[in-house]
């Protein structure tokens, strides 16, 4: 009866392990079901009949809307756990013991590796490992329990070979899903539409992108919108324009992103992208939607070029579009700019001219009448981003120089550690470009041309002296770098694919690398045989170093034998060896204290010394 009580504790250990991750992805009525079921058992009420009907009934409640989607991969994932556990609750409340409960907390673990792939659940199924193997030990042997300092040993033993299994065997394609996250999405402040306003910037630390470069990148900008109208203040995106073709593409890069669930259908991707993920396409201005709104995160694998020619056979007569009733002062302050005919000539006379207005760059501007957006800020000398890309696109339209918003975001090269980069939602940026007849369209960022940044506003705080950089607080170094690791176990584990392992395979053919590999590797082994062999090394207490070093001396003088340290001590008939022999033993075998141990050591201490 004890053994039988003892393998069902294990089983149920197992069961509640691997079913915790998907228990919370289930239906609200089996997860209602399961808790019956769990209470009934706790209980021990085997209440069959009303289970097994309370099971089905869950079963259609949760599926009859789904009957006709049971061969889609979500739908059918979900089905097959809920019916697995209907399965398992019912055998369980039999409390008996047979082939499919044993199995059933393995087949937990692997759907929920279907349905979760985040580094979250790679640490907790090491955790489920481990627990399996203490399980299955001690349900395997008879009257006996091995502790969990054994099972930690055999578990590190087994690495080596887990290692090596999952680096060369076969892998299989399979359709990946990440249903199971329940993220919340991130607020990036990104829209896909640019409104001028006067608000001041709310700074977000929160993660939008993460992304790790082939090599490293000239520049990180982060196209995700182009927007050609303005409707007064607010610049929109234009479908039914030209497509730019992309004449030439002078340097090619390639990194992995992982974009966090945004409900937005933008992939933010290095200028330009000339590749898409699945389920996405490339705009006809060189930018990346997705077919439905991101609500899982995308991880995959984009090209781009850093420097390129994109030209237009049909430049959009909306890059030209400005309204002629705002903005009346810089109209007249760029007659004789419009006069130039060279647009090359014509961009650099604006670009001067804005440099020369000395405009400040703050993330708290003051009033600004954004309509007439070039007017207020050459006035006010003001202003962020978005006010300096509205201002320079209005600007090149006034003189004849087609422009157009784009909006997205820019990389901070101090959140970045090795090619690896983190972008965040106060990282999200506007900048413009122009089209030159001869150059295509090309990147201006008018934030390059501000004067000062400054953090306020305030009128007292507007002298010369008192101009500090508006610098973002990057993330710390330990940070990045606990992300990066993050980010590599996630590209090299969770997304460990056929063809990855093809190309390990094709390096391991270089002799160099193969040699690194088996360095790397040996290291490991010689590491993990050191972690067993001090777990497995025996703790020797200070009163029995104490004793060895006494009786080190005592047996010059006469041999101990076979004796026990007890008797031996004893057989001296000397008073002071008595009082150690008493305090040995009090502190080997009943209770430990300070002052006993230093009584011990100053005895041994002095009976040495008398010797």
């Amino acid at each position: 009866m004890m053994k039988y009580l003892k393998n069902l504790l294990y089983i149920d250990l197992a069961l509640f392990i691997s079913l915790l991750p998907v228990f919370f992805v289930l239906p609200t009525f089996i997860q209602i079901f399961i808790i019956v079921g769990v209470v009934l058992i706790i209980l021990n009420k085997p209440f069959m009949k009303f289970v097994a009907i309370l099971g089905i009934v869950s079963l259609v409640l949760s599926f009859y809307k789904a009957i006709y989607d049971i061969g889609v991969f979500k739908t059918y994932i979900m089905f097959l756990i809920s019916f697995l556990s209907y399965g398992v609750i019912l055998q369980r409340l039999k409390r008996e013991i047979n082939f499919w409960l044993i199995i059933s907390p393995l087949l937990f673990l692997l759907l929920s590796l279907v349905i979760y792939q985040n580094i979250y659940m790679l640490f907790f199924t090491i955790l489920e490992i481990f627990i399996f193997i203490f399980v299955v030990i001690n349900y395997s042997i008879k009257n006996s329990i091995i502790s969990f300092k054994e099972s930690i040993k055999i578990f590190f033993i087994s690495i080596p070979i887990v290692v090596l299994l999952f680096i060369f065997f076969p892998r299989f394609f399979m359709l990946k899903s990440n249903f199971g996250f329940k993220s919340n999405y991130v607020l990036s402040g990104f829209s896909g539409e640019m409104k001028v306003s006067d608000k001041n910037v709310i700074n977000s630390d929160q993660i939008v992108l993460e992304t790790k470069f082939d090599k490293n990148p000239t520049s990180l900008y982060f196209r995700g919108s182009v927007l050609y109208k303005n409707l007064g203040n607010v610049w929109i995106e234009v479908d039914n324009v030209v497509r730019d073709k992309l004449e030439k593409c002078i340097k090619k890069i390639s990194y992995r992103i992982k974009e966090f669930p945004t409900n937005q259908k933008y992939v933010f991707a290095l200028d330009i992208p000339i590749t898409h993920i699945p389920n996405s396409y490339i705009t006809t201005y060189f930018t990346i939607k997705t077919f439905k709104n991101i609500k899982k995160s995308i991880n995959a694998k984009i090209t781009s070029c850093e420097e390129y020619i994109l030209k237009n056979n049909l430049v959009p007569l909306v890059a030209l579009e400005y309204n002629k009733k705002y903005n009346l002062k810089t109209q007249q302050l760029i007659k004789n700019i419009r006069k130039i005919k060279d647009d090359e000539k014509r961009l650099k006379a604006i670009e001067e001219l804005f440099i020369s207005q000395k405009i400040i760059y703050t993330l708290t501007p003051p009033k600004m009448d954004t309509l007439n957006i070039v007017d207020s800020l050459f006035e006010k000398k003001r202003g962020y981003c978005v006010h300096f890309a509205s201002a320079f696109a209005t600007l090149s339209r006034m003189v004849g120089i087609p422009s157009r918003v784009v909006t997205g975001f820019l990389g901070k090269k101090e959140n970045m550690y090795k090619n690896f980069l983190v972008i965040r939602a106060k990282d999200s940026h506007a900048w413009v470009e122009v089209y030159l007849k001869n150059k295509g369209w090309i990147r201006i960022d008018p934030t390059i041309f501000a004067y000062k940044e400054i953090k306020t506003t305030n009128k007292k705080d507007i002298k010369k002296e008192n101009i500090v950089e508006n610098k973002v607080k990057p993330l710390s170094k330990e940070m990045l770098y606990l992300m990066y690791i993050r980010f590599t176990i996630e590209e090299w584990v969770l997304n460990y694919n056929f063809f990855k392992q093809q190309r390990l395979l094709k390096y391991l053919q270089n002799k160099e690398f193969l040699l690194k590999a088996i360095s790397i590797f040996l290291v490991f082994v010689f590491l993990v045989i050191l972690v067993v062999y001090l777990t497995n090394k025996k703790k020797i207490d200070i009163e029995d170093k104490l004793i060895e070093k006494l009786l080190r001396v005592l047996e010059k003088d006469k041999k101990r034998g076979h004796q026990t340290i007890y008797a031996y001590l004893k057989s001296f008939n000397d008073n002071k060896l008595d009082k150690i022999n008493i305090i040995y033993n009090k502190l080997k075998f009943y209770k430990k204290s300070q002052k006993d141990i230093k009584t011990l050591i100053r005895l041994i201490n002095e009976y040495l010394k008398s010797k």
